[in-house]
């Protein structure tokens, strides 16, 4: 939610969140979002295998994925099947955060 807050302020961004892995693909497919922030590390399914979903389906595909993870303590990126997308380290910044979106989703 703080998230959605620091996006939402800049009033560039609406933002959905989905605290769900379950429901991830259906939120994304529902809202169809110019980018998604994925925590690598979700309590019921985790964001390589959401990604994965996400990427399988052809309304999304092209959609930018920025993982973020308490795990990493620099910026990296994440290289699978599907792509490579950048993973944002917990803590971050608003103007790091700001600054992805505003670069992905344009």
């Amino acid at each position: 939610m703080i998230c959605k807050l620091m996006l939402e302020q800049t009033g560039l961004f609406v933002v959905r969140v989905e605290n769900r892995g379950e429901r991830a693909l259906s939120t994304a497919r529902s809202f169809r979002p110019d980018v998604i922030f994925l925590d690598i590390y979700l309590p019921d399914k985790g964001g390589h295998a959401i990604s994965a979903e996400l990427q399988s389906d052809p309304h999304l595909r092209a959609v930018p994925i920025v993982f973020w993870s308490g795990s990493v303590h620099r910026k990296t990126v994440v290289t699978n099947s599907h792509g490579c997308w950048p993973v944002l380290p917990k803590p971050f910044s608003n103007a790091d955060l700001t600054e992805l979106a505003t670069n992905l989703s344009s």
